[in-house]
């Protein structure tokens, strides 16, 4: 009797461990075959130039198929920019676009103080220069076009030059510009003409060209980007700042020639008329901060100030001659930047300041640079 109980519990307990194996075998070929039915919808094409015309490419996709050297150059490229450009994604976030198109209105002025001693504070500015464009930019590489609007409205002569190169990443910021302005000026302060109140009189007898290259480390790098306020590359999340130091090198050459005053100031001079010339290197040790505040979710507005002190050394044509002395440099800028998806709005303010001071000459020279940027990610 006990032997029947015993193989009767056997017979169940196989017959339905039978019953459980075959359920399950008959389970998996259901969802197998749901599987494979949805697969056959998916883009199996992992070519890269499949990719970018179908607009599904993701540079950092280790599924995209590449020529071996164009493999090489993407896969050093990541390499190179996940150790320069990594962000904690809580505070910042990427766009995920790697395609920009925008219209830039820029204008900007060069401003100089002279005071060559005698009471004869001189205060000049220059004509505005702006120009209007369109360009498209695929990550770091741009084309465009533009026009110089006091050339097109009033027919005047272009006397202003600028060349500019920008690069930023997480860690750091490099710049590289070349500046040029030839007659076009007006002075504003004059010693004690007018009794030293506003004038507004052209003069003629001022150039200017510098050239410079100016880069800083970002010390919160995981935290702060530059670049969400800048160049419109990334998002701040959460309000961060960051202390920044950095290296700015100008070559600058500018002339003032007093011999060309108009017959109505020249009353007034204290000192004898003639060229002063200031060419020099400026070689200077910055530091500062710069903060982002994210005023909402679509909102940021960034304020970056970096003061600078250096050596200048002159050259033989200088007004003092061949010599070396301690100058100052410095840079501040500001954003305030609309985001709404893939669409933005920006307003930049620059400047970028130089003073030269040595025994009986004080001379500060400066650009101040205002843009207006209206654009869209894709």
């Amino acid at each position: 009797m006990a032997k029947r109980i015993v193989l009767t519990l056997l017979l169940i307990i196989a017959t339905s461990t039978f019953f459980k194996v075959e359920a399950t075998m008959l389970e998996v070929p259901r969802d197998t075959t749901a599987l494979v039915s949805n697969s056959d919808t998916i883009d199996r094409n992992r070519n890269w130039i499949h990719l970018i015309m179908k607009g599904d490419y993701n540079l950092q996709d280790p599924t995209v198929e590449y020529p071996r050297f164009v493999g090489f150059c993407v896969k050093t490229y990541n390499w190179f920019d996940q150790l320069i450009n990594s962000y904690d994604s809580l505070y910042v976030s990427e766009t995920d676009k790697y395609w920009k198109a925008r219209l830039l209105f820029d204008s900007w002025v060069d401003s100089y103080y002279l005071n060559p001693g005698g009471d004869m504070p001189i205060t000049m500015i220059s004509d505005i220069y702006a120009n209007a464009g369109a360009y498209i930019q695929f990550m770091a590489v741009s084309a465009g076009y533009s026009i110089d609007l006091p050339n097109i409205i009033h027919a005047k002569p272009i006397n202003h030059r600028k060349f500019e190169f920008g690069l930023s990443a997480a860690r750091f910021n490099l710049e590289a510009h070349y500046w040029e302005n030839t007659g076009g000026t007006n002075i504003n302060k004059f010693g004690k003409y007018n009794q030293g109140r506003f004038i507004d009189i052209p003069f003629n007898g001022t150039t200017q060209k510098t050239i410079g290259l100016s880069g800083f480390y970002i010390f919160n790098n995981h935290k702060f980007s530059l670049g969400a306020g800048y160049n419109f590359s990334k998002f701040q999340n959460i309000s961060q700042g960051s202390v920044l130091l950095g290296l700015n090198y100008n070559n600058v050459d500018i002339t003032m020639n007093l011999k060309e005053l108009p017959a109505e100031l020249k009353n007034y001079l204290t000192i004898a008329p003639m060229d002063y010339k200031f060419h020099y290197r400026l070689l200077a040790f910055m530091g500062g901060y710069s903060y982002n505040w994210v005023l909402s979710r679509k909102w940021l507005f960034n304020i970056t100030a970096l003061p600078g002190i250096g050596i200048a050394h002159t050259f033989k044509d200088n007004v003092n001659e061949d010599t070396k002395l301690l100058a100052y440099s410095g840079k501040a800028m500001g954003s305030l930047t609309y985001n709404n998806r893939n669409f933005f709005l920006s307003l930049i303010g620059k400047f970028d300041g130089n003073l030269y001071k040595s025994p009986g000459i004080y001379f500060l020279s400066s650009i101040e640079n205002l843009q207006f940027s209206a654009g869209i990610r894709f």
